[in-house]
């Protein structure tokens, strides 16, 4: 409990130090989402802040692994299946920050997201089975499919949300009588 615990604090402050660092370098570097109409926020947001947040991810595992020695740390050791699923969070990073400074189109983008999805399938992130009200259904190759949906899905959801400012004033009229 006390690595899983050490594990959270040390992401949390490294994202809560390194997010906005890298926002305020994105603003100045010219890396920001202007507001338009279809979307929420009223001034420029900048674009870099997942940089932040995978790096928190990365130095994360690095300083897990060389300063925790208990059993739930040698979980994570440096294998293919790890570098499948590394590399395949590296290619969803990558072409996430391409597509901020180069707007790419919706049929790039997911297949990227199927291929990283593929390289996490392969480094055994697996959707196998399923156990529904008692009965455990062996996937098979359906797994594959189940497994890569089950990415990609996520992938967009977390797309969807992201450059919303959770301060942002929508355009509503004020309070009160009309």
């Amino acid at each position: 409990m006390t690595t899983i615990l050490g594990i959270f604090i040390i992401a949390l402050v490294l994202s809560l130090v390194l997010t906005p660092l890298l926002g305020k370098l994105g603003v100045r570097f010219g890396a920001v989402d202007e507001p338009e109409e279809r979307k929420v926020h009223l001034r420029p947001i900048a674009r870099c802040g997942g940089i932040g947040l995978f790096l928190s991810f990365l130095l994360t595992l690095v300083v897990g692994s060389l300063f925790f020695k208990t059993p739930v740390s040698d979980l994570l050791v440096l294998n293919s299946q790890t570098a499948l699923c590394l590399l395949g969070a590296l290619i969803v990073f990558g072409i996430g920050l391409f597509d901020d400074f180069h707007r790419l189109g919706s049929t790039t983008k997911f297949l990227f997201q199927i291929l990283a999805a593929t390289a996490a399938f392969f480094g055994g992130l697996q959707i196998g089975h399923l156990d529904i009200l008692g009965l455990n259904l062996q996937l098979g190759i359906l797994s594959y499919f189940i497994t890569v949906f089950w990415f990609v899905l996520f992938i967009n959801a977390v797309n969807l949300i992201d450059g919303l400012d959770v301060n942002a004033q929508v355009n509503s009229p004020p309070p009160g009588p009309q």
